[in-house]
């Protein structure tokens, strides 16, 4: 049997179809994170990004970082918490306005986990709609694209602008 008929086959067993799909999605993904942070690999791309990125670039960098972190492991509230408190820190340090930094921070990874295949709502978009996974993502590339280049343009702004005043 295939996958999918397996999976299907599983979660008829265990009563509604459609809900335990959507909590095995949930684990699925959840169990992702967990090895990706166990790894240390959140932490290790947001140290390296950090540590090569100019002041007046820190807030579009850390709303790029964001990006890339939440795209590759799918999750927003996981990219928040890895990059939220390294984020704010350096603002803080870098006498940036904490607001925009979180705003960069929070922006960057809710575009990953719109964006990922990995992402627990991305896939539970596409299943619920019969969408191929990828199909969903490309169409969502429509009003996403425009949003981050608009997103990144006002970060870039704002960071070269800003002068440390809040």
């Amino acid at each position: 049997l295939s996958i999918q008929k397996k999976t299907d086959l599983f979660c008829e067993g265990m009563a509604n179809s459609g809900v335990m799909q959507v909590i095995l999605i949930y684990l699925m993904a959840s169990g992702f994170q967990g090895a990706a942070a166990t790894m240390g690999g959140k932490e290790s791309v947001v140290n390296l990004a950090l540590t090569y990125i100019p002041v007046q670039f820190l807030t579009p960098g850390i709303f790029l970082v964001c990006c890339l972190i939440s795209t590759a492991i799918g999750t927003s509230m996981g990219t928040i918490a890895a990059m939220g408190p390294v984020a704010l820190s350096v603002a803080q340090g870098a006498d940036l306005n904490t607001a925009i930094v979180a705003a960069a921070v929070i922006g960057g990874s809710y575009f990953g986990d719109k964006m990922s295949p990995l992402s627990d709502t991305t896939v539970l978009a596409s299943s619920v709609s019969g969408t191929p996974i990828f199909k969903h993502i490309r169409y969502m590339m429509y009003t996403t694209v425009p949003s981050i280049t608009i997103s990144l343009l006002i970060y870039l702004v704002l960071g070269i602008w800003y002068d440390g005043e809040a």
